[in-house]
């Protein structure tokens, strides 16, 4: 998934099925705007992005995809917004990005929503900017993002909440980035991954924990 009109010789717009000999699969749902993220789940994909229509159907900024079949599956939970990242939990799918709105209820940049129906859950975190990537190990979600204050305590760019909960983890690695500019949104975090009981924190920072 990503921003590209070609793969392999073959037209394919932002979302591509790679064969395991290098070829490229006829399966090609062609999404209008750029894809960010994509989640396998029990045969079915799960795709964020800017889209507004994927397979030939509306989607807003969110689709499930047989890995089959060219049209999206009935599931629908449109968000007003970008999708740029998926993260799941038992029958839980979180989603991060730049929406303020899911399934037409309220959510700021992260929500929590049903895997089988697409229905908000009351899971309900507030964040006061962009979420770029999630990671969750045990009952914990880690938030990656733009923002400074979840919950309205104070969390610059990664965050540990409750899965269950919501509630904002004592956990604070303090990440700072020093000199700080605007251009780029400031000091930010791109991508998270546990391994082994060890995150791993990848964006643009000079400090964390104050080290």
């Amino acid at each position: 998934g990503g921003q590209f009109t070609h793969v392999g010789g073959q037209p394919r717009s932002n979302l591509a099925h790679i064969l395991p000999d290098g070829g490229v699969s006829a399966w090609a749902p062609n999404p209008d705007e750029k894809v960010w993220a994509l989640l396998l789940a029990n045969d079915v994909l799960y795709v964020g992005g800017d889209f507004h229509t994927i397979g030939g159907a509306h989607r807003d900024y969110l689709a499930a995809l047989s890995t089959t079949a060219v049209a999206p599956l009935g599931w629908t939970c449109d968000t007003d917004n970008r999708v740029a990242t998926l993260a799941l939990q038992g029958s839980t799918l979180f989603l991060g990005g730049w929406f303020t709105s899911v399934a037409g209820q309220p959510r700021t940049y992260v929500a929590a929503v049903e895997l089988q129906t697409g229905a908000p859950q009351s899971w309900h975190v507030d964040l006061d900017d962009q979420v770029k990537t999630l990671a969750i190990q045990d009952t914990a979600l880690f938030i990656g993002g733009y923002f400074s204050l979840v919950n309205g305590e104070l969390r610059r760019c990664i965050a540990a909440v409750g899965i269950e909960t919501g509630i904002v983890h004592e956990w604070n690695p303090a990440l700072d980035r020093t000199p700080d500019w605007s251009a780029d949104g400031g000091a930010h975090v791109n991508a998270l991954l546990v391994d082994d009981g060890t995150l791993l924190v990848a964006g643009s920072f000079s400090v964390v924990g104050g080290q």
